[in-house]
């Protein structure tokens, strides 16, 4: 079980990502870019994908 206290928002929307991103080692940025909006997500490869 994965038993880490539930945050308000319950992980969800890019706020949650960037959290999750950092909680595995990998970072997350989001903003506009070039007239769209964009989402950059970087994780570290670990073990067999």
């Amino acid at each position: 079980g994965h038993s880490s206290p539930r945050r308000p928002g319950g992980g969800h929307g890019l706020r949650g990502i960037a959290d999750r991103a950092r909680l595995l080692g990998g970072t997350a940025q989001a903003g506009a870019a070039e007239g769209a909006w964009r989402l950059n997500v970087r994780l570290p490869m670990k073990g067999p994908v």
